[in-house]
């Protein structure tokens, strides 16, 4: 299911789809408005994971009482929580068997070009910039 979220009430469609609330939502736009609405698009119990970066300082509000009285949690996710010891080897190994095509997800940029690589950040076109400083 796809949500344009210009000509719909995301919310709305959302626990519409779900019947009622979702499970699991998970903010990684950074954005303190669908932070908002990944709150309250949850269901009874539901866990809001929160991955996106906002700038420093940046605030949220939302109804205390809906996140007591429905038992919603909202956790913030730092490296999606794993384990490097274990993490770090499967990715590799994952690599090295072809099915994890890390290289399709960095572009580099020389240290000269660091503000296109923010542009491009910004604009969506690379997932992972990496600076390269020699």
């Amino acid at each position: 299911m796809i949500i344009n979220a210009t000509q719909a009430d995301v919310v709305k469609e959302i626990l519409a789809a779900s019947g009622g609330g979702a499970d699991f939502t998970l903010e990684a736009s950074g954005l303190p408005r669908v932070l908002h609405q990944a709150i309250d698009t949850l269901g009874q119990r539901g866990i809001c994971g929160i991955v996106g970066a906002p700038a420093f300082g940046s605030e949220c509000s939302f109804d205390i009482t809906e996140l007591i009285v429905g038992g919603k949690m909202i956790r913030g996710i730092v490296e999606g929580d794993s384990v490097p010891e274990e993490f770090i080897p499967r990715m590799i190994d994952l690599y090295l068997d072809g099915r994890f095509p890390i290289d399709r997800l960095v572009t580099t940029y020389q240290l000269d070009d660091i503000n296109s690589a923010i542009a491009d950040v910004e604009r969506g076109i690379v997932v992972k910039p990496v600076i390269l400083l020699s």
